[in-house]
């Protein structure tokens, strides 16, 4: 038995699979339970889920969390308010079940999962709209997967009356959302709605300028919420956004086809198919 896990600010998800087969990912009976507040419950209710989903015989787990990620360690680096936090997941998994554990980031984890399990081919810019923004760009080459991960959250843009300079994330995110309207994202009615695809719709063009793709597929809560969103946005890059005169706006723009389960097929390849994956 292989287990995967998803480990979301809000939510864990728990899926299985009898062998290392792509179609024995059982994504139909994912166990979901609320994300504990501290990382030392967090793991002790690990220990107790897993054992409980996955029975005495588990041959390796999967993990997939937001962080900054060391493959090699199993480890994941935060910044918190109280300074630069490093998570030990793998060994602190490992070292209760006895077998392999393998750590991606969320966000690779889910472009991962898309390009494997979705229905858009292999090359493509993923794209994270949840609590954050991330971004993953993927291309196969052959038998090998290229995966490159980056940051679009972190692109300064100029804001507001008095154009001052905020990050992408900080303007657009689901945090982003609720500290500059007080609300959450589902509140939000049409006029700040159309504010956000507006900063929304520079952000991607500036990413677009820089990793130029034909195909951008939207993950993350945000999006899958609100799917039309994603076809304004296309319009919108298609008719008032004026990109370099090399880089034309995509011709696809769609929710990934995995949707939230996206980061737990990641995961399952990252486990099962690692020697197909190359990291940039």
């Amino acid at each position: 038995m292989y287990i995967v896990i998803d480990i979301g600010g809000t939510f864990i998800r728990l899926a299985r699979a009898s062998s290392s087969r792509k179609d024995s990912l059982d994504l139909r009976h994912v166990h979901i339970f609320q994300t504990p507040r501290t990382y030392e419950r967090m793991i002790a209710i690990l220990h107790t889920e897993v054992r409980a989903f996955g029975g005495s015989k588990i041959r390796g787990i999967g993990v997939c969390i937001k962080g900054v990620v060391d493959r090699n360690q199993g480890t994941v680096t935060r910044v918190t308010q109280s300074g630069k936090q490093v998570l030990l997941i793998a060994s602190d998994i490992r070292n209760f079940f006895h077998c392999p554990v393998i750590v991606e980031n969320d966000a690779t984890a889910a472009a991962i999962g898309e390009a494997e399990f979705g229905k858009v081919g292999r090359d493509f810019l993923f794209v994270i709209w949840g609590t954050g923004i991330g971004g993953t760009q993927i291309y196969q080459h052959g038998k090998k997967l290229f995966v490159s991960s980056f940051e679009p959250g972190g692109q300064l843009l100029l804001y507001g009356n008095h154009r001052s300079h905020l990050t992408f994330g900080q303007i657009c995110s689901g945090k982003g959302i609720v500290r500059r309207f007080k609300r959450p994202a589902e509140q939000l009615n049409a006029s700040q709605w159309s504010a956000i695809l507006s900063d929304m719709a520079i952000g991607i063009s500036n990413l677009l300028t820089i990793r130029p793709s034909a195909t951008v597929i939207f993950g993350g809560g945000v999006a899958l919420h609100h799917p039309e969103l994603i076809r304004r946005l296309h319009r919108m890059l298609k008719q008032d956004i004026r990109l370099l005169p090399k880089c034309a706006p995509p011709r696809t723009m769609q929710l990934a086809a995995t949707k939230d389960m996206a980061g737990l097929s990641g995961a399952f390849v990252c486990l099962t198919m690692s020697k197909k994956i190359l990291f940039l």
